[in-house]
């Protein structure tokens, strides 16, 4: 195995440190997946409120408002403003969850480079 391709691995884990770490939280992964069932439901979506995220969890309003900033400085959602009222949805720009994706494909082809050779010396 190549040093150059572990290198370049660890740099990509590293870039997506904050992603990764958003992404290991089960509250914050059940607010992405109630966020993703209302974005399913409707022809747009104009997202969700911390009351509403609040009513579908056992979680404080400012409970979710920590998950929701961790998911935001993550890249994963968004937020829009109508008056005073704050909407988070998915971040269309998917590129913060493609890198993940990119970045494990990659480990997973080391991997398995590896197990071919250790298998036939």
């Amino acid at each position: 195995m190549e040093n150059t391709e572990i290198k370049q691995l660890v740099q990509s884990f590293a870039s997506c440190q904050t992603v990764l770490i958003a992404l290991g939280d089960e509250t914050r992964i059940h607010i992405l997946m109630e966020m993703l069932k209302i974005a399913a439901t409707k022809k747009r979506c104009e997202g969700m409120q911390v009351g509403e995220i609040a009513k579908i969890s056992s979680l404080s309003r400012p409970a979710i408002s920590h998950h929701i900033k961790i998911l935001k400085e993550a890249g994963i959602i968004q937020c829009h403003h109508l008056g005073t009222k704050n909407y988070y949805f998915l971040d269309p720009d998917d590129t913060k969850l493609q890198d993940v994706i990119r970045t494990l494909n990659q480990a997973l082809a080391i991997s398995q480079k590896e197990k071919k050779e250790h298998e036939h010396p």
